[in-house]
């Protein structure tokens, strides 16, 4: 009797688990369909390591660097943006800090570059 009793209590919350499980595989899905997996971008633990291996060969940003600052890079930027039809390979990368990547990207896709502002309203 024990067995049915812990049987009844569970069903409903393996249904609603298994409910869970479902939904999470459609929402997979569905940006699984939008994903192209050609686009030449390495993804999940080799992108990790990629993205690792290029920050340790520049170190620094290298738009600080032309300027005399020394800022630590944070992001290797496509310097022809995948999406422009640039290659994922160590020679159309620059490692920049995110002050200039936010640049850099808001040029290359024609927005208009923001500086951060700040309390007194002057540029930080």
């Amino acid at each position: 009797m024990g067995n049915a009793r812990n049987s009844n209590i569970l069903r409903p919350r393996l249904a609603s688990a298994w409910r869970g499980f479902r939904c999470a595989l459609r929402g997979l899905a569905a940006d699984m369909a939008h994903h192209d997996p050609h686009d030449g971008r390495l993804r999940g633990r080799r992108g990790v390591k990629q993205r690792a291996r290029r920050l340790a060969a520049e170190p620094l940003c290298r738009d600080c660097v032309a300027l005399g600052l020394v800022v630590p890079a944070a992001v290797p930027d496509h310097i022809v943006p995948l999406a422009q039809g640039g290659k994922d390979e160590d020679d159309n990368i620059r490692c920049l800090c995110a002050e200039h990547h936010l640049k850099r990207t808001a040029e290359q896709f024609g927005l208009r570059y923001r500086a951060p502002v700040g309390a007194d309203g002057w540029p930080l």
